[in-house]
């Protein structure tokens, strides 16, 4: 998908990222700030719930990449308490949400991009389906 596919000027751009553990999502999280030049190590915030990464590529519309893992959440309100919905209606935001089943239907107010990361055949390859919603 191009960014152009992916970017909603009226709230951040969110995807969704569901697969098994080890399949791959932190992994695609470090190859997106890659793309966005950011200069920090990307690591999995699941014990801090969430890191924000200011981008350096201005070729794209974002500003920050969040990064947030809802593995040790358990339902939506969680997640208001984080005061995320100032997150989600930012559009400089690129937001990649692992774990998005936990939160219920928190999401469904947004535009979103959904990513399936599932294990393939080879111990190295994985298969990852896009749907936007």
């Amino acid at each position: 998908m191009r960014e152009e596919q992916l970017h909603h000027p009226e709230q951040a751009t969110i995807l969704l990222i569901q697969g098994d553990l080890g399949a791959g999502k932190t992994t695609l999280t470090q190859a997106m700030g890659g793309i966005l030049d950011i200069a920090d190590h990307i690591v999995s915030p699941t014990y801090v719930i969430s890191r924000r990464y200011h981008t350096q590529n201005t070729a794209y519309p974002w500003k920050n990449l969040i990064h947030t893992d809802a593995y040790r959440l358990e339902h939506a309100d969680d997640l208001k308490k984080l005061a995320y919905d100032v997150d989600c209606t930012n559009p400089d935001n690129v937001m990649i949400f692992e774990w998005p089943e936990r939160v219920g239907n928190y999401f469904d107010k947004y535009e979103t991009t959904r990513i399936q990361i599932e294990m393939g055949e080879e111990q190295e390859e994985r298969v990852v389906t896009l749907i936007g919603e």
